[in-house]
């Protein structure tokens, strides 16, 4: 007999996409914009999330090179979280809120080759840090700025990118990640000492995942 489990996904983007196959235009979120709310459907999402996991690709970054991420909560956000699980990149996720000497010693640790942030403040601090990180070779804004900001593309612009990569390229870039591959570095606050880097594999979140299921699914 066959094992169920040889079936089920094996990594966080094989889940999401498959997900994106089976919920297609079903609402994924609802993004309040000032007076009004835009929903955006699960395949619809699903495309930026491909998008911008071949943006990270066309910028030359390979398969577990890692992406910072230094942002507030905001759809950006989340597809740049998303994109980089399911491309094999694993990334470190940051408060903006922390001092540029607790940003550089947690991105000094987790030596990203590319760091998303918010806008021109997020990328004048990253480039004020950069002679320090030499390893980080591109930054993304989730924001256009007004005027070419050096080593700085914008989110919009790495989607255009990642359209022009061509679609079948998302397929290959899946099939080339592995469970026991790293998803992501956590690190702890640092209140009580150094800031410590928590490695979490690809099957770490599945499992979490997993584990679960039975309540997600569970009736009153």
């Amino acid at each position: 007999m066959r094992d169920p489990s040889e079936d089920a996904p094996r990594h966080l983007g094989a889940v999401f996409f498959q997900r994106v196959e089976e919920l297609g235009e079903r609402t994924f979120i609802k993004l309040q914009r000032r007076d009004r709310f835009e929903e955006i459907s699960w395949r619809d999402f699903g495309f930026k999330v491909g998008e911008a996991m071949l943006g990270l690709y066309s910028l030359g970054l390979k398969k577990g090179e890692r992406v910072a991420i230094l942002s507030e909560n905001r759809i950006e956000w989340l597809c740049a979280d998303i994109a980089s699980l399911a491309g094999g990149l694993p990334n470190v996720v940051v408060s903006p809120r922390l001092s540029d000497a607790m940003i550089l010693r947690i991105l000094g640790n987790s030596r990203p080759r590319a760091a998303f942030v918010e806008d021109e403040t997020g990328v004048g601090r990253l480039l004020n840090l950069k002679g320090q990180m030499p390893f980080l070779t591109h930054i993304i804004a989730m924001e256009r700025s007004h005027a070419p900001l050096p080593d700085t593309v914008c989110f919009d612009d790495l989607l255009l990118r990642g359209r022009e990569g061509g679609k079948g390229r998302v397929r290959g870039i899946l099939e080339s990640v592995h469970p026991d591959d790293l998803a992501t570095i956590m690190y702890t606050s640092g209140s009580t000492g150094e800031p410590k880097g928590v490695m979490r594999t690809q099957k770490n979140i599945i499992s979490n995942i997993s584990s679960g299921t039975g309540i997600s699914l569970s009736r009153p």
